[in-house]
């Protein structure tokens, strides 16, 4: 089998590979400083280009021009990372006068109103100072005004802006981090009255375009849609995500069919299938094909911003427009150079799309699709046509995950077993949504048929959720605990790359080669799986709460010994999930408490507000409500931890005599130094979840 492409059909691949780098680099070690003579650097090496393209034209000297041409281009992306700095104009913390325009309307929390702005002006001492960086402003739930703020607004102010805490936990996801792509490293809390609205300035097209996406969900809504069957079909169809809760995301996450809820290559590609059908009954000629084109653009693009103009929509839009282009002037394109181009116009225009993953998950399972499916598909044939689609689809399933795994284990620590199952419901279920969806917009101003259409439309998305949520119940549908080293994810892409030039050139020793690579993988993963199985204790750092697991044999077990109630556990996942998903065999957990123990190892006892938790090793007290008051003993109890929390008092330390002492977030703050002191003097280990984050030890 030939090779995929060469270097000459494909000439973006070679431009996109020195772009990638230099965004990388400059994000990773900032080797550029930012000012205005470093903006030059580009302009000062394409002179040198222009230089070497006109003196160079030796053939064996062209290597020096395609030097320069790397070298301006890694210029390029040095430079433009350096818009993921800041300025210091906004400090942390520092009470600030601003000026800054709503980037999207509001949307309203359980317990406040937030929104993205981005601040235009801040006031120094030199004046109003022009600013870029984006800012999370949270009002409160009853301010009347914010919640007839739209999209932009522009609101005059003074902030205190508050950066996002680091991760208290192993694994917990970074929010800060993640902002930090998007330009926002601060939020702030605005009351009532502490803000005034001064104007208005918004993009016409973005204002329309969030008007008829509102517009779109008020129709999904009056037509029967609500709960969770809209906040999918939301997700599905528009790629608005304020509506899912954490158990959705969980299932659609461990089943594989996370891709289902994002808008992408699905999506546009049966609106551009759509609009291909409408418009061939226009005729043929040359003015009518250049319409078709126009009227074809408008709409992909339009769809994309609709979306929120997410990295893998930007890439479906672009590459279908690339296919429209071509189609229209029959053009012959290159699907590897169509992709070079689309990522390297992705990242002139937004560097920061190289860290998000869903750029990264959509390029790869493209790029994967394009590489293996042929081959996968061409192994087996089918004569039956119903047979055949479904194995297209189970093609389409293995040749993504192939291309993604490495992704998926360093992301979510997880491989969904069945995604071949979750594809051959899904993929099919969620392209009949997106068409009954078009419809019931369509038919809309027909209330007794949109409502028909409507019904129909919840029938087959609770059909996808409970299909989902069956998959997922059924034992081993996903493997946990598949923790990835920076060494282990260099193996696997190198592995995959082997696996590729094997498939297309033949030569056995590639395929040598690429097992090499797997066992080595594997080599450096049985150290995990021992360490995994090792018995270890942790106090989990979560608002006002102190959340423990025992990890008893690579299982994990948690209890809050406290007051907090199962459904209370399950809303505090967020921070200890990433654990589970790493440091576990399956990424599950049991609750225990005194009506549901897993062993004689591990138990509990409650009585006088104290908890007492055991372990074969470990003793461990907390008290759950003031009852602890009324205890009065001489004989003290011995134990290896003592968790304080808001129900502690000074008394406790009368009858309890701690190895450690381990502070939750719920102990208050203006009765800290008092305790730190006494136990200073008794020379008591402390351990404070909010200042150094969980704890953990050994059980063994």
């Amino acid at each position: 089998m030939n090779a995929p492409f060469t270097y000459h059909e494909a000439p973006f691949f070679r431009l996109v590979i020195p772009l990638i780098l230099g965004i990388a680099l400059q994000f990773k070690f900032q080797i550029l400083p930012a000012n205005q003579n470093t903006a030059l650097l580009p302009l000062v090496i394409f002179i040198f280009l222009a230089i070497s393209f006109a003196v160079v034209s030796q053939w064996r000297y062209r290597w020096v021009y395609g030097l320069m041409l790397n070298t301006f281009i890694l210029a390029c992306g040095l430079t433009l990372s350096l818009n993921l700095t800041f300025s210091d104009n906004l400090e942390a913390e520092k009470e600030t006068k601003v000026i800054a325009r709503l980037l999207d309307n509001p949307q309203q929390r359980a317990k406040s109103i937030k929104v993205k702005c981005k601040v235009e002006s801040i006031l120094t001492n030199q004046g109003l100072v022009n600013s870029e960086e984006s800012i999370l402003i949270y009002f409160e739930l009853s301010d009347s005004m914010a919640q007839r703020l739209t999209y932009g607004d522009i609101i005059a102010t003074k902030i205190t802006p508050t950066q996002f805490e680091s991760p208290k936990n192993p694994y917990q996801f970074d929010i800060g981090k993640n902002l930090l792509l998007d330009k926002i490293r601060y939020s702030t809390f605005l009351k009532t009255g502490r803000w005034i609205k001064i104007s208005k300035s918004e993009n016409k097209l973005i204002k329309t375009s969030f008007n008829i996406r509102d517009n779109f969900l008020e129709i999904f809504s009056r037509n029967g849609l609500e709960g969770s069957q809209l906040a999918v079909l939301s997700a599905l169809t528009l790629g608005y995500r304020d509506m899912l809760d954490g158990e959705i995301n969980k299932v659609y996450s461990s089943t594989g069919a996370m891709h289902i809820l994002s808008v992408s290559g699905l999506h546009v590609g049966i609106l551009y299938f759509i609009l291909v059908l409408a418009l061939g009954m226009l005729p043929r000629n040359r003015i009518f094909r250049i319409i078709n084109l126009i009227i074809i653009l408008l709409f992909l693009w339009f769809f994309a911003i609709l979306t929120g103009l997410s990295p893998s929509v930007n890439r479906s839009a672009f590459m279908f427009s690339m296919v429209a282009i071509g189609q229209s002037f029959s053009f012959r394109t290159n699907i590897y150079n169509t992709i070079s181009a689309t990522a390297f116009g992705l990242l002139i225009t937004n560097p920061a799309n190289l860290f998000n993953l869903g750029f990264q998950l959509s390029f790869v399972a493209v790029l994967s699709i394009i590489l293996f499916y042929p081959v996968i598909h061409k192994s087996l044939y089918f004569k039956n046509r119903v047979l055949e689609y479904t194995w297209s689809l189970i093609s389409v399933s293995i040749a993504a995950q192939i291309g993604t795994l490495p992704l998926t284990v360093l992301y979510f620590a997880q491989f969904p077993n069945y995604f071949v199952v979750t594809n051959l419901v899904a993929i099919p279920l969620s392209t009949i949504i997106l068409y009954l969806a078009v419809v019931l917009i369509i038919v809309s101003p027909i209330p007794t048929f949109a409502l028909f259409i409507g019904e129909i439309l919840n029938v087959i998305v609770k059909m996808l959720n409970k299909s989902l949520y069956w998959i997922e119940s059924i034992p081993g549908s996903t493997i946990g605990g598949l923790h990835i080293s920076s060494v282990q994810l260099t193996l696997l892409i190198t592995g995959l790359f082997l696996l590729t030039v094997y498939i297309y050139s033949k030569r056995l020793i590639h395929l040598q080669l690429m097992i090499l690579t797997i066992i080595g993988v594997i080599l450096l993963n049985i150290e995990h799986k021992i360490n995994i199985h090792k018995n270890k204790l942790i106090i989990f750092s979560t608002p006002k709460k102190s959340v423990v697991c025992i990890r008893n044999s690579g299982f994990a077990y948690i209890s809050s010994l406290d007051s907090l109630q199962r459904k209370q556990i399950k809303e505090h996942e967020f921070f200890f999930s990433g654990y589970l998903n790493h440091e576990t065999r399956n990424g599950k957990y049991k609750i225990i408490d005194e009506m549901s123990q897993p062993n004689s190892d591990i138990f509990i006892r409650k009585g006088m507000g104290l908890a007492i938790l055991k372990t074969k090793h470990k003793l461990i007290a907390m008290p759950y409500n003031d009852s602890t008051k009324q205890i009065s003993s001489t004989h003290k109890i011995e134990t290896d931890i003592l968790i304080v929390n808001q129900h502690f008092t000074q008394n406790m330390l009368n009858y309890i005599s701690p190895k450690i002492i381990v502070i939750d977030g719920s102990f208050p703050n203006w009765k800290l130094s008092k305790l730190l002191i006494t136990l200073a003097d008794q020379k008591v280990k402390v351990h404070h979840l909010i200042t150094e984050g969980a704890y953990q030890c050994e059980i063994e």
